[in-house]
């Protein structure tokens, strides 16, 4: 290969690896309970993978975890991929569920914490799109019992 070749796959590589990663603002809620998650999600889209970490409003119970791509469409864009997830809390309990891309950088996602609580969440919104909704969802969930930290079953 020569000097130009080898230059141009290298910058096609570094361009790549920026275009492949973001960080986005994500929100997730308790179904039923007094508890909005409010935090970041980096994703890597040339991976396939993401990591995320979100944090209580209500309680300060922080939860991080991963989303991995178990489908990508065979168009080969980002909207229509879906896949699961998985996060720990710091309160003991973990959280599994699946999640459906809007875009590149928009996806919604829904699951069950181990105590069969419904949460629900979406990430891809610009600062103002989140805060904006996070007050919604404060709004909206006020009038709702606090999270329990134990199994309430």
């Amino acid at each position: 290969m020569n000097k130009k070749t080898i230059l141009a796959a290298l910058a096609l590589i570094c361009f790549l690896s920026l275009m492949g990663c973001g960080s986005y603002q994500a929100i997730g809620v308790f179904q039923d309970y007094k508890e909005v998650l409010y935090g970041k999600a980096d994703a890597n889209l040339l991976a396939g993978d993401s990591y995320f970490v979100l944090t209580g409003k209500a309680t300060g119970l922080q939860c991080q975890g991963s989303c991995r791509v178990t489908y990508f469409p065979p168009w080969g864009l980002c909207k229509g991929q879906r896949g699961n997830l998985f996060a720990m809390c710091t309160d003991g309990r973990s959280i599994t569920g699946e999640w459906f891309a809007q875009s590149c950088k928009k996806a919604y996602g829904r699951g069950k914490d181990s105590y069969g609580n419904i949460f629900a969440f979406t990430f891809g919104m610009s600062e103002r799109e989140a805060e904006v909704q996070l007050k919604a969802e404060l709004a909206a969930s006020s009038g709702e019992p606090a999270l329990p930290t134990s199994n309430p079953k």
